[in-house]
């Protein structure tokens, strides 16, 4: 009896500890969380403009877009009444959103509304005041 409980006691501890580290691998891959707006900081959302299948959002108003915008952003004014629906009509939900406004605060309010009509978002922190890669 005590021979094949000592195999038993080893196997078990051997395959919470696997277990646990392929959690962590898969987890580690994981860009953002679809179910919340991930806000991110200005580093990381540099780097996600590396990934061409991202979408670039500028939810500000079109003066503050032509003043200046971050590389090949879409003006998407989420103050405009038909925001949702040219969200619906020009943005694909399979692709990740990156999005900023000035400040944060506009880009956080578009955010909810697309993160709601299952959009997987990303919102810069800070927004193009704060964003230094101009």
């Amino acid at each position: 009896m005590k021979i094949k409980l000592i195999p038993s006691l080893l196997i078990v501890p051997l395959l919470v500890l696997f277990s646990c580290a392929c959690k962590k691998t898969s987890k580690a891959k994981t860009v953002g969380d679809r179910a919340v707006v991930n806000h991110i900081d200005a580093e990381r959302f540099r780097e996600m403009l590396a990934d061409t299948t991202v979408q670039l959002i500028d939810v500000r108003t079109a003066e503050e877009y032509a003043a200046g915008h971050i590389g090949n952003a879409r003006l998407l004014p989420v103050t405009d009444d038909d925001f949702r629906e040219r969200a619906e009509r020009e943005l694909d939900k399979h692709k990740p959103l990156l999005i900023y406004c000035r400040s944060g605060g506009r880009s956080a309010k578009a955010a909810d509304i697309l993160l709601r009509q299952g959009y997987f978002v990303f919102n810069l922190k800070g927004g193009y005041k704060g964003y230094p890669y101009k």
